[in-house]
């Protein structure tokens, strides 16, 4: 026959007492040994591998903020095409820097991005340039034809 519910496997009944909670506030030592807690374990998180990094590049990240901003520049006025030959020159030089050994990867990530939204940058606004003159030489042809 089954027990009733609340009794415990071996034959307790319900009015039985639990069992007493060991001393020191009812847990026991930590597992291994140890009295007490010692912080956390140590972490090799951010340490690179043990050897540290160089850090990144700033004309790097210089030639990536020209870039960008020669792309915004390049909706708004003309001046996008100088700050694009200029990010395209700080991400060449930024290249060569990050192609040397020990460099932060980081800054060869960088340097391309900038070479990237620089050169995109640069079609762009020899594009625009190229509708800008096409137009303004189609105006002045046909004010030309209008006063044959």
């Amino acid at each position: 026959m089954q027990g009733n519910w609340g009794d415990q496997p071996g034959g307790g009944g319900v009015g039985q007492q639990p069992p007493a909670a060991p001393p020191g506030g009812g847990f026991g030592p930590p597992p291994g040994g140890q009295a007490g807690w010692g912080g956390p374990p140590p972490s090799d998180f951010g340490s690179g591998g043990g050897q540290p990094q160089a850090p990144v590049d700033p004309i790097a990240m210089a030639s990536l903020g020209v870039g960008v901003l020669s792309l915004i520049l390049c909706v708004c006025c003309p001046g996008g095409l100088l700050f694009a030959i200029v990010a395209l020159g700080l991400g060449g030089f930024a290249m060569t820097r990050a192609n040397v050994p020990g460099a932060n990867p980081t800054s060869k990530t960088l340097a391309i991005a900038g070479l990237a939204i620089g050169g995109v940058s640069l079609l762009l606004n020899l594009v625009r340039l190229i509708m800008m003159f096409a137009g303004v030489g189609m105006g002045m042809l046909d004010d030309m034809t209008r006063n044959m």
